[in-house]
């Protein structure tokens, strides 16, 4: 008996995920006009960090948040340091 292979190699729970991805992705790039570069940017990560966080216990959430700011700060520091500046009404 011959196996038939899916023409989609990922499972529907997978396929789920990548969808979810995508939707933050698109929140993120249509609300950045609105709501700003950098607070957009913390919500979209940290959205997606807690999503994918095996354990939602007080204390990874917490670790979560923290990563998420840090890593926002540094990417900010970065675009700085490189010379990319972004208007006021970007950043807030």
């Amino acid at each position: 008996a011959e196996k038939t292979e899916s023409v989609l190699p990922l499972s529907s729970r997978q396929l789920l995920r990548s969808l979810l991805v995508l939707v933050v992705i698109f929140a993120w790039w249509f609300l950045i006009p609105i709501v700003g570069y950098l607070v957009m940017s913390f919500v979209a990560v940290l959205f997606l960090v807690l999503f994918f966080e095996p354990k939602k216990d007080r204390k990874h959430i917490l670790i979560d948040v923290i990563a998420t700011l840090i890593f926002c700060i540094v990417m900010y520091e970065i675009f700085a340091l490189i010379g990319v500046n972004f208007p006021k009404g970007f950043l807030i």
